[in-house]
């Protein structure tokens, strides 16, 4: 399913490499390599953190092979530019539990929320 991200429809998919953002027209706008890892199970994606011109980043979680108790975390900025990644070693309810993420609000600004056994919440200005 494709999601809109700063006026256009793009749709994340995922191959054993790598992780990649589509627009409608199938035009790569984002891409980051995760050979590394085994492969890719499920992907999640949401538009966070608004910036002042409207822009929003891209948060991408991604689920690695379910036996790793592994996911990705990336965050594309408005141009495809990776801002932020970190590796997430899964904790909780068994090795095939797969985490969450949401975007809330707090105070006026954006969370990025990850429910990934522990829960971990990053605000928008780089805090975790």
């Amino acid at each position: 399913p494709s999601i809109n991200w700063n006026g256009r429809a793009v749709t994340v998919t995922g191959s054993d490499e790598q992780v990649t953002v589509l627009d409608k027209a199938g035009t790569q706008i984002a891409s980051t390599d995760l050979h590394a890892f085994d492969y890719i199970g499920r992907i999640q994606a949401a538009p966070v953190c608004g910036a002042p011109n409207g822009d929003r980043d891209l948060a991408v979680l991604v689920t690695l092979r379910a036996t790793s108790n592994r996911s990705m975390l990336i965050v594309y900025g408005p141009t495809g530019a990776v801002v932020y990644q970190e590796h997430l070693e899964r904790t909780g309810s068994g090795s095939g539990w797969a985490g969450t993420m949401y975007v809330g609000r707090r105070d006026g600004r954006d969370l990025l929320v990850v429910e990934h056994g522990a829960v971990s919440v990053w605000t928008c200005d780089g805090g975790g």
